[in-house]
């Protein structure tokens, strides 16, 4: 069983649901959005159903939005220098590389609770805005093992 969640930051705020929700929303009028929207919502329903994607199946074979078939490669990575961090990521190009920060727990029978903790729309391979999430989601994460 699988299981995502949505952290809040301090402020109260679930930033990915916010992210993906605007995403959404301006889908809605923006083909190049709503491609992205698509790309998003088959990534978060394959990391729903096998949970965090072991290396040889972290390509994912889906549809556009328009119906055609599509690769989505190396849609988990692990943030090496962030460690237990890892980043869910769904690409188009027009619009930019949407990134989605989060940390998991495996239980003793198998079981993988996921918790998305930031996200972005990076337009480079840089991008100070990561970079800030990172560093928020490792807050969250603290938090999250040692609460006050």
């Amino acid at each position: 069983m699988v299981e995502i969640e949505f952290l809040a930051d301090e402020h109260g705020n679930q930033q990915v649901i916010d992210l993906i929700t605007s995403i959404a929303d301006r889908a809605m009028n923006d083909e190049d959005y709503a491609e992205l929207a698509a790309r998003i919502a088959q990534l978060l329903d394959y990391m729903k159903d096998i949970g965090v994607p072991p290396i040889e199946k972290r390509t994912l074979y889906g549809i556009s939005s328009i119906g055609n078939p599509i690769t989505l490669v190396d849609v988990v990575k692990e943030l090496n220098q962030h460690p237990p961090l890892m980043e869910a990521r769904a690409n188009w190009r027009p619009v930019g590389a949407f990134r989605a920060i989060f940390f998991y727990e495996i239980d003793d029978k198998g079981n993988q609770s996921i918790y998305f903790t930031k996200a972005v729309i990076k337009q480079a391979t840089y991008s100070r805005d990561f970079e800030h999430a990172i560093v928020a989601s490792e807050k969250m994460l603290d938090k999250f093992f040692k609460p006050e």
